[in-house]
């Protein structure tokens, strides 16, 4: 029900968001700074704050889930192998960014459990918004609905 309420009109403000969440899968290395995602995305830093203060999801937040994404979706049917995927270093730092995404000890997180269990988009539209940009581009999401996604935030 929630589903179909949400559907009753554009959420312009999250659609922005999502579609430069999904311009991050395009890139061809980590867009681990704003800066590469503005980049990827084909606007500025500072535009892409706003999308991201209007979405209500903080520019950082929006980052971790774009890279978590790419990632995720860049090793579709492949080896998990993050630290190929990911612009991370060492193992410590890779932990604390799979925790802030909300995925603990997961040896090889999935797509779909990273949308069930991730903990950085909190908002239904949003979360609508990047379930349909992903189906746009034919990557299987599995059964996950909006409703599906995780409500809690780490504070970490």
């Amino acid at each position: 029900m929630a589903d179909s309420l949400m559907r009753d009109f554009r959420h312009h403000a999250s659609d922005r968001w999502s579609r430069a969440i999904i311009r991050a899968i395009d890139a061809q290395e980590d867009p681990r700074t704003l800066r590469l995602w503005a980049d990827v995305a084909g606007t500025s830093v500072g535009a892409l704050r706003t999308w991201c203060r209007a979405a209500r999801v903080s520019s950082r937040q929006s980052l971790y889930f774009a890279r978590m994404l790419r990632a995720l979706v860049r090793l579709r049917g492949k080896l998990w192998d993050p630290l190929n995927v990911l612009d991370i270093v060492d193992d410590r730092t890779l932990a604390a960014f799979l925790r802030r995404c909300g995925l603990h000890g997961q040896s090889a997180p999935t797509l779909d459990l990273f949308l069930r269990t991730q903990t950085l988009v909190l908002d239904d539209s949003n979360k609508l918004a990047i379930v349909d940009q992903l189906r746009r581009r034919n990557i299987d999401v599995g059964g996950v609905a909006p409703g599906d996604m995780n409500s809690e935030r780490i504070t970490s």
